[in-house]
């Protein structure tokens, strides 16, 4: 969680401060990783304050951050564990396709349909608004139970049309 705690700390810092106050602020931001190995660079914010500019858009896609981040779903050690443990079964399988719901991602959430033999990957992506209620999940009719666990997911849906996620 090396990484990910750097971004949490800037996000987190960019969500207390108002825009006004992050104007041509500069930002130090340090990771240290297992196996002796750091990093250390800095970041300078947009001077531009306007509405519509970078830092605006930043900030303001961070407004609801704490009722996104309070309305994340809390799980039992033990499902957590077999979650886990699905995971670690399918990783790195050929020619799979992911079992389970997708009705607890947030909107926008990017979702792997589906894994190729030669590993190329599929993805979906959860809709920016609720009012697109059609809530896709991971096809099962016509579909053979998993080898791995032995269960099938609980929801139908059509089949996933192919969609590369985006590059950043």
């Amino acid at each position: 969680m090396y990484t990910p705690s750097l971004y949490g700390g800037l996000v987190s810092y960019i969500a207390t401060n108002s825009v006004s106050d992050l104007a041509g602020k500069r930002v130090a931001l340090f990771s240290y990783g297992s196996g002796l190995a750091s990093s250390m660079y800095s970041i300078r914010m947009s001077g531009d304050t306007t509405p519509g500019s970078a830092l605006h858009k930043v900030a303001a896609s961070l407004a609801d951050l704490k009722e996104r981040l309070d309305s994340r779903i809390k799980v039992a050690p033990a499902k957590f564990a077999d979650i886990m443990k699905l995971r670690q079964e399918t990783h790195h399988l050929a020619k799979y396709t992911p079992v389970g719901s997708i009705e607890d991602l947030f909107p926008g959430t990017w979702y792997l349909t589906f894994v190729d033999e030669m590993h190329r990957r599929q993805y979906q992506r959860v809709p920016l608004t609720v009012e697109a209620e059609t809530t896709p999940v991971i096809p099962t009719e016509n579909m053979e139970t998993t080898p791995l666990s032995g269960k099938r997911p609980s929801a139908i849906a059509p089949e996933p049309t192919p969609v590369s996620a985006p590059t950043m």
